[in-house]
């Protein structure tokens, strides 16, 4: 996405092609998975196991009320953590209203019409409210006119807050009480009066026997879920911000992170140290709820907070429990130091949506990189995020791409049955996290009326599926070479489920792994979470265990555990030390154009890993791939480029520095130097720093915010920008800002 002239930009990236050699070209968000460059031998993805309907939708054209209501959502006013508008079918009505307005452009012509087809490379503009763009209030940044909407559709008697009927039908999300004020008083008396239903309390405190205390897991489960967060950028400002709405920091108190052994259930164990520390690190939970549930203006800012700074890539809405297979793959990689000794990494997310987990892993290897003053860091790696449906797939992209940070150039999202990657042969990824569908019986909390449809039969349905997924990633897992005195390589599989049933958990684990190691040359086994060791012993048996997080006060029902494959003597000959780059190429942007007109529209930042591991994927597996790096250049008919707000971090690394002008400004020189009527930066050459490259008359930029984060570190915020003009009689340069509204009122803010 880019902004200018008061309009946010949107590029139709459905249908471009991405060639990855002579001979093999990919087709973005498209069921034409391979297809050669003379345009013969089409093959499409076949899923026998996928709902027909399902897969018809899947393939109709892409129609621009569709385009609207996914690529403007934050931008369509609607409810969001107590701010926008409470209406029902809110994405689809206010999109709908906006093409009526005339505030939806196409290809920079006003269009109406929300079935129109779009075409790759097209451009969808938003005119955004002149008023919402510069304001530090309560206001969210909507499309033109949505206020005036509001009001009449509220005068209809439309709105959500005033038809109570409507308001228990929309599913909660963190924290209803911030989306639905006075909704869950309703919803809790009907959750103590489903609690009181003997099916559902007599099945677990039989189950789950003396780990199940009701005074504590079932009075947590008749309370709302509340509202927590992971910081992804700390700054003091930030953190002081959290402060003044309620926040604080998650504590060890916060979680029950005790760890039952596979051989027996009795025994309690402590998560290891340095998990416990990736999880609480970042991680805030607000206090007091009741606060926001009463007061409509508080809850409104706080909703408008939330919202600026999620889209800024300043903090990821994410649950406590979610947060635990990635807290514990990185401490994996930091006790084994394996960012330091191994290269060209790969992580798969074999079910990914709706991608928190993806954003975090993202987040944590970037950590990583920047901590790491090695000359020989994990210098390239790869993350593939899959989900089965498309739609759900494209939403986990979008929310990744917030993030706006250098990893975004090493992610493949992929759409498709994850059984699939089957044919990816063995040992493939590193790493690999297998959050599998469940019956979801720990989310209760967001979702009560799961409680009226639950009985033990939702679990043993899903359990073949469960098995058939743990089975493909565990295939797809590197093995570790184990000997008397060394260890060499492996990864490690992260399995977890969102439910408390033991059927869907444990059983799922012991059964797959009895079956795996009677038929096979490698040795399958459940690691131990309560130290996470680079050695282990070959001749000594060791026992793992499961952690199983039930319900309290700040966190809903879950269940990780971490499964590894070893392999003695190396029987099979396989490398352990390095996932080798078979294809070269120059590390540059790669342009992806219209297969029709032949024109280059986006231009992609992929690492050489992820395009190696793209071309794999492309040759081995019947799957649609959403996305490979990410786009950070547009090129418009007439040739005028555009910075794209995904994609300008990429800018700022070693292979693709000096790309394009980039000045660096103080954040006193850029509240100096804006102009708040033109909305322009105006400031002379000769007082900023030009990084490589001359700066031209016109053309995309770079800006270079200095600011401190934290921990007193310089930092640099990253914003696309446009040069409008440069004088050079005058020794000054125009600057107009591309960045995403929300982005640059944060930045405002700030500052």
């Amino acid at each position: 996405m880019f902004h200018s002239d008061g309009f946010l930009h949107a590029v139709v990236d459905k249908g471009l092609v991405l060639r990855l050699s002579k001979d093999i070209e990919l087709k973005l968000n498209c069921s034409d998975k391979v297809s050669n460059v003379k345009g013969d031998n089409v093959q499409y993805s076949k899923n026998a196991e996928v709902n027909t309907n399902e897969l018809d939708k899947e393939d109709q054209p892409l129609r621009l009320h569709q385009f609207v209501c996914n690529a403007f959502r934050s931008e369509l006013n609607v409810a969001e953590n107590g701010a926008g508008l409470f209406i029902k079918n809110g994405v689809r009505v206010s999109a709908h209203h906006a093409l009526l307005q005339g505030a939806v452009h196409l290809n920079g012509k006003c269009c109406k019409m929300g079935r129109t087809v779009l075409n790759p490379g097209d451009v969808v503009s938003m005119k955004l409210e002149p008023t919402s763009l510069l304001t530090e209030g309560s206001e969210l940044i909507a499309w033109y006119g949505s206020a005036a909407v509001a009001t009449k559709l509220e005068g209809e008697g439309k709105n959500i807050l005033d038809r109570k009927s409507d308001m228990g039908k929309r599913k909660g999300r963190m924290m209803p009480v911030l989306d639905q004020p006075g909704v869950h008083s309703n919803k809790r008396s009907k959750i103590d009066d489903l609690c009181s239903l003997p099916p559902f309390l007599l099945y677990y405190r039989q189950k789950l026997a003396f780990s199940w205390k009701p005074d504590i897991h079932e009075a947590a489960m008749a309370k709302p879920l509340p509202l927590t967060i992971r910081v992804l950028k700390p700054t003091h400002r930030l953190e002081n911000e959290l402060i003044s709405f309620g926040f604080r920091k998650v504590m060890a108190r916060d979680f029950s992170l005790e760890l039952c052994d596979v051989t027996d259930n009795t025994i309690r164990k402590t998560l290891d140290a340095v998990a416990v520390h990736e999880l609480l690190s970042n991680a805030w939970i607000i206090q007091d709820e009741k606060r926001y549930q009463d007061d409509i203006i508080i809850r409104k800012d706080l909703g408008t907070f939330l919202s600026d700074a999620r889209i800024s890539g300043e903090i990821l809405q994410q649950e406590l429990n979610s947060m635990l297979p990635v807290s514990i793959l990185a401490a994996f990689l930091k006790k084994r130091n394996m960012w330091l000794k191994l290269s060209h990494l790969r992580f798969l997310d074999l079910c990914a949506a709706p991608g928190s987990k993806t954003c975090q892993l993202l987040t944590t290897l970037n950590n990583l990189l920047e901590t790491n003053s090695s000359n020989e860091p994990m210098n390239d790696f790869t993350v593939v995020a899959n989900e089965l449906m498309s739609h759900r797939a494209s939403r986990t992209l979008s929310r990744c791409c917030l993030q706006g940070n250098k990893t975004l150039s090493h992610l493949i999202v992929t759409a498709g049955d994850g059984r699939q990657y089957a044919k990816m042969g063995k040992s493939y990824f590193d790493f690999v996290i297998c959050d599998v569908p469940c019956s979801g019986d720990g989310t209760i909390r967001k979702s009560p009326e799961k409680l009226g449809k639950w009985t033990k039969k939702n679990a043993e349905s899903n359990k073949p599926l469960q098995k058939d997924l743990l089975k493909v990633g565990l295939d797809l897992l590197k093995p570790t070479k184990v000997s008397d005195d060394e260890n060499v390589g492996g990864g490690v599989l992260l399995y977890s489920t969102c439910s408390l049933n033991p059927v869907e958990n444990d059983e799922v684990i012991l059964e797959v792994l009895e079956e795996m190691n009677e038929s096979s040359h490698y040795k399958y086994e459940v690691v131990n979470l309560e130290d996470i060791s680079i050695r282990q012993n070959a001749k000594k048996k060791q026992t793992g265990n499961f952690l199983r997080v039930l319900p309290a006060a700040s966190h809903g029902g879950f269940f990780v555990a971490a499964l590894r494959k070893t392999l003695i003597n190396n029987v099979m000959g396989i490398d352990l030390h390095d996932n080798p780059v078979l294809c070269k190429r120059k590390h540059d942007l790669i342009w992806a154009h219209n297969n029709i007109t032949s024109e280059e529209t986006l231009a992609y930042a992929i690492s050489l890993s992820t395009w190696q591991c793209c071309f794999d994927l492309s040759k081995l597996i019947e799957i649609q791939l959403i996305g490979c790096g990410v786009p950070a250049f547009y090129k418009s008919k007439n040739s005028v480029q555009f910075i794209l707000q995904e994609g300008c971090s990429c800018f700022d690394s070693d292979e693709l520095s000096g790309v394009v002008p980039a000045f660096t400004l103080t954040q006193t020189e850029f509240i100096n130097y804006f102009n708040t009527d033109l909305g322009h930066l105006l400031f002379p050459l000769s007082s900023v720093h030009e990084v490589s490259v001359g700066v031209q008359s016109s053309g995309p930029c770079m800006v270079k915010l200095s600011s401190s984060n934290a921990s007193g570190e310089q930092t640099q915020l990253l914003l696309p920008a446009k040069i409008i003009r440069t004088d050079r009689s005058l020794n000054h340069v125009t600057v107009e800002i591309t960045t995403r509204p929300q982005i640059f009122k944060r930045v405002l803010h700030n500052t």
